[in-house]
């Protein structure tokens, strides 16, 4: 029950509220023992030992106590323009409100979010900055060099994990990634705009501030994602 996905699928100012007083030591304890599952079901079907992916945001709300129950977790951290973001993420989480709550107001959608993510960022950004003990375990990939050069970014991780990335697995990767360019010639393009959540960019680069100054510091983005604080 204690999870911050609860706080996107729905608008409860009272949960988010106790959420963020809560510690979530027990969650993720519990999410440990269920991962512990998971690994001995497949040892039963599969040799050898494997390495569990798991892609989820909300983990950069929860970095100490996420160490705290997997102490050698590595970190593949993804960044992006935060106005761009913004844009999606609000188009998003409207469309997934939409089948739990009763509308809510796009300019108060969009304050909530920018309050929320900036929040979660900077807060990320901050942990890692006092921890520098850990910076070994992050890998930093940008979103654009993600979409541009798919193969070539999942290389650099590979070498991060220390995992060998064989030539079957590459040519799968490749074809996916032509049947997918293929596939989306056909759908429409998501639209979103900052604006229609009530936003400009100044107000989202200026809500970053902190996580901006070390992706630009770091040459993760650039510096023209810093031009409007």
């Amino acid at each position: 029950f204690a999870s911050w996905t609860q706080t996107i699928t729905h608008y409860g100012p009272d949960y988010f509220d106790w959420l963020s007083t809560k510690s979530h030591l027990d969650a993720y304890q519990r999410h440990r023992q269920i991962l512990q599952h998971f690994a001995w079901q497949r040892r039963q079907k599969c040799a050898g030992t494997k390495t569990w992916l798991l892609k989820m945001p909300f983990h950069l709300k929860e970095l100490k106590t996420l160490i705290d129950v997997y102490p050698d977790a590595k970190f593949i951290q993804t960044h992006r323009d935060p106005c761009e973001v913004m844009g999606s993420w609000n188009s998003f989480v409207e469309r997934f409100r939409q089948f739990y709550c009763e509308r809510q107001s796009r300019e108060e959608l969009g304050s909530e979010q920018l309050a929320f993510m900036s929040s979660m960022l900077n807060n990320a950004i901050k942990f890692r900055e006092s921890h520098p003990e850990m910076e070994a375990n992050w890998i930093d990939v940008r979103f654009a060099d993600l979409v541009k050069d798919t193969v070539h970014s999942i290389e650099k991780i590979y070498d991060f994990l220390g995992a060998e990335l064989d030539a079957d697995i590459q040519s799968l990767m490749v074809d996916w990634l032509d049947n997918q360019k293929k596939q989306r010639q056909d759908e429409p393009t998501h639209q979103y705009r900052l604006e229609d959540f009530g936003l400009e960019a100044g107000q989202v680069l200026e809500a970053f501030d902190t996580y901006l100054d070390f992706t630009v510091r770091r040459g993760i983005l650039p510096e023209s994602a810093q031009e409007l604080t």
